[in-house]
């Protein structure tokens, strides 16, 4: 029995061991997605700080994000010299971490069985936009490991203790992140549900708290990105700077966000609804249906000459239908069929993981540059926390997670 339990955990290491043995040990660069981000910017601000410590150097580096991810990795090479293959071996063990957490917050927190939380978080470790930036030097693995620990906790909230140690997580994350803020007002929704009235003085402060480092490193740039980085590479900083990029508020990025639902969620929910064992709720689908479409109508989705991502790629070769690419006159109505449908009857997560979509949506209109790696893994990972405990426990139920596990697998083999 106990290793059995050890099984999934062990099958989450084998697609980082693959990627690790084609890389040659981590010596060859994997050409993913932003990938010459590493030599442009994260390795320069990692080098910097390397340099610095044990001072720190924070207020002039060439990487947009806050500045956690490189100290961390700035430490080991203060230490051991600058070898960029141990470094990404470091960051691959903070994916596979991730991993691992995701796959505990499944089973422990959602109830699902063993092999539906493994083939759950199977699909999103490998799908492109999670896959690909392992094995770089890049920010998303430490910030996704760090969020997912904030989520964990605050879906586990019983008191100020774990409250205290969800916005430790925080503002982790946001010290690797900035636009992980979505899980401040997160924290004050999970800590209504859970805690009593007369304890919103410590609540509030320990949000608080969470967002004051954040806060300071803002207040000394002067900015929401540090001086000396390059602002083009920058999703929420300076909008409007060329053409294609969305200046200001849009509902674009949450509409290609819903599109995303729309692809995850016929994998992960299309089998059972298709064979009846769930009963469609018809007037929730059509209400989420209705809504997409009317907005898409309003915001047409045109490839535009920033606009990166595969879904993108597809949408150019497609034509366009009153603005939009046909591909999202598709998508983003099925995707508001798939949000309204799982918001009507969300799982244990409940509130909780409604709010992780709202709230990642409500925070997508201020994102700057479209691309699809800025939304891809919280599309799935927002419908995946709705999931209920004997969902995909059938093996043809899991028939639309393989096909997009599969499908990841040969887009990652393409490269």
């Amino acid at each position: 029995m106990g290793r059995a339990r050890l099984l999934p955990p062990l099958l989450l290491a084998v697609p980082f061991v693959c990627g690790v043995i084609v890389t040659h040990g981590l010596t060859h660069t994997l050409p993913t997605f932003h990938g010459t981000d590493e030599a442009a910017y994260h390795l320069p601000t990692i080098r910097l700080f390397a340099d610095a410590l044990p001072g720190l150097h924070l207020g002039s580096y060439p990487a947009a994000q806050t500045p956690l991810f490189h100290l961390v990795m700035a430490v080991p090479a203060w230490i051991f010299g600058l070898h960029v293959a141990l470094l990404r071996a470091l960051n691959v063990l903070i994916a596979y971490a991730a991993a691992l957490v995701l796959y505990r917050l499944l089973r422990r927190r959602l109830g699902l069985a063993p092999w539906a939380a493994f083939a759950v978080t199977g699909l999103w470790e490998l799908s492109p936009y999670v896959f690909g930036p392992s094995f770089l030097l890049l920010t998303d693995a430490l910030a996704w490991l760090l969020a997912l620990l904030a989520l964990d906790r605050l879906l586990a909230l019983r008191g100020l203790a774990d409250l205290a140690v969800a916005c430790g997580w925080i503002a982790l994350t946001l010290l690797t992140r900035q636009s992980y803020v979505w899980l401040l007002p997160l924290a004050a929704l999970a800590a209504a549900r859970a805690l009593p009235r007369d304890r919103w003085a410590p609540t509030l402060g320990l949000i608080v708290a969470a967002a004051v480092p954040l806060g300071v490193l803002v207040a000394a740039w002067g900015s929401l990105v540090p001086p000396g980085s390059d602002p083009a590479s920058c999703g929420l900083c300076e909008p409007g700077r060329g053409p294609g990029e969305t200046g200001g508020l849009s509902l674009r990025p949450a509409l290609f966000t819903i599109a995303l639902a729309g692809v995850y969620g016929a994998g992960l929910f299309g089998p059972a609804l298709l064979a009846a064992r769930e009963r469609l709720r018809l007037r929730p689908a059509l209400i989420g249906l209705a809504v997409a479409a009317v907005l898409l109508l309003a915001f047409p989705l045109a490839a535009q000459p920033h606009d990166a991502g595969y879904l993108w790629q597809v949408s150019r070769h497609l034509p366009e239908v009153l603005g939009s690419s046909l591909i999202f006159w598709g998508l983003v109505p099925l995707g508001g069929a798939v949000v309204g449908l799982r918001w009507a009857r969300p799982g244990r997560a409940g509130v909780l993981a409604v709010a992780v979509l709202a709230l990642f949506l409500l925070s997508t209109v201020a994102t700057r540059l479209v691309y699809q790696k800025y939304f891809d893994p919280f599309a799935l990972l927002g419908l995946a926390l709705t999931l209920r405990a004997g969902e995909l426990e059938r093996p043809w139920e899991d028939a639309g997670v393989a096909a997009l596990a599969a499908a990841s697998v040969a887009y990652a083999l393409s490269f």
